[in-house]
């Protein structure tokens, strides 16, 4: 299974009713992602990061342990200063691990764009395939809410540039 959408940050059909972002705002919001996931809406009710050390320049890493209510999973994340963030699971009770990679680029410049690429990193179950239409729907939103979240914060002041 593989699922992939795009999030034009600055679309043209938005201009001047929504809060617009540079790359670097973009790429802060990916890092707020990675180290902060329970700021975001719909995110765990708590995470621990512990980052890895010893990686080459430009390439950081964190193991994080992320909570929601009593259900605890793990992962990995892999931020590449080319503007790649990428998030894997470790496997959990039967269900197919989900790699998320989100790809920051800028076709034109002050149009910062995400590609999420959603890709089981095993085989689905006849369960999990007959529901993937509503989770690809789910992720969507997800990221479409995230990103909203970024300019709710900063139209109003509050973007947390302090723990990017």
């Amino acid at each position: 299974m593989r699922f992939e959408h795009v999030i034009d940050v600055n679309a043209p059909e938005d201009a001047g009713e929504v809060q617009t972002m540079t790359r670097a705002q973009v790429w802060q919001g990916l890092w707020l992602r990675a180290w902060c996931p329970d700021r975001l809406p719909n995110g765990p009710s708590a995470c621990e990061c512990t980052p890895v050390k010893g990686l080459p320049d430009g390439i950081h890493q964190l193991q994080r342990v992320l909570r929601f209510g009593a259900h605890e999973f793990h992962d990995t994340v892999e931020l590449h200063a080319s503007g790649r963030v990428q998030f894997t699971p470790k496997p959990h009770d039967e269900s197919a691990p989900i790699r998320l990679t989100v790809t920051l680029s800028e076709p034109q410049a002050g149009q910062p764009r995400l590609t999420f690429v959603y890709e089981a990193m095993a085989e689905l179950s006849e369960e999990e395939a007959a529901y993937s239409g509503y989770r690809q729907n789910a992720w969507r939103h997800m990221d479409h809410d995230m990103v909203d979240t970024w300019r709710v914060w900063l139209a109003q002041g509050a973007w947390p540039v302090d723990q990017a």
